[in-house]
């Protein structure tokens, strides 16, 4: 078994060597010898431990779980609030995902942003959370600027503006600056809702692994 020390106050969490190496290359790597160096324990004094726990979960049962129930989000929910919500679980999952490069469960947690998203509002505070904790590639911000150009009209753009994150109106701002009018034009009618072509647009896959025909929903103790 392995030990994951997470945070400040080290909260522990038991694994089986054989599924944490099979999660990613990250973990993989970090459960041979040399990392070891003799123990069975691996440091993650930087994650939070209810994200981590979500990740074990997921890592036994393949299964985004949220411990909270569903609850509506506004546009103007606090960061606090917005990342103690199920979409701010999936969105700190997505991080995770990023950050130790476990590929299946980026798609995952993709799909449990989109499945939320036809719940409930994405909050104003999570696109530059999102915005601040991934890379300029990262297929989580194009997920965020099709919500937002599907969604949002005219006035909440205009409501909203000041308190976006550069990045995020540069992204949102070139298309109109590579496309001609008449493109452009095209462009904007042409927008589709995330969940259609879903795992085209926002997934990663291999070349021997086949796209994925439906969204993964998340979990919740309600159903």
């Amino acid at each position: 078994m392995i030990i994951l020390e997470v945070g400040d106050k080290k909260d522990k969490f038991l694994v089986h060597r054989s599924v944490l190496a099979a999660t990613g290359d990250f973990f993989e790597a970090a459960c041979k010898p040399v990392w070891l160096k003799g123990s069975n324990v691996i440091e993650l004094p930087a994650d939070d431990p209810d994200t981590i726990q979500t990740l074990v979960n997921w890592m036994y049962s393949d299964e985004i779980w949220s411990s909270g129930e569903r609850q509506v989000c506004t546009f103007e929910n606090t960061l606090g609030e917005a990342l103690a919500s199920p979409f701010g679980l999936f969105a700190k999952l997505y991080i995770l995902a990023e950050k130790y490069q476990i590929v299946r469960l980026k798609n995952d947690a993709i799909d449990a942003m989109i499945n939320y998203n036809e719940y409930t509002d994405l909050p104003i505070s999570l696109i530059s959370y999102l915005y601040d904790n991934t890379t300029q590639d990262s297929v989580v911000r194009r997920l965020i600027l099709d919500i937002v150009r599907c969604e949002w009209n005219r006035d909440q753009f205009l409501d909203f503006a000041e308190r976006m994150c550069r990045d995020f109106l540069v992204d949102l701002a070139v298309p109109s600056f590579d496309l001609s009018a008449a493109e452009f034009d095209k462009y904007t009618r042409d927008l589709q809702l995330p969940h259609s072509q879903f795992c085209m647009r926002y997934h990663t896959h291999s070349d021997e692994t086949p796209f994925c025909e439906n969204l993964k929903n998340p979990t919740f103790p309600d159903d």
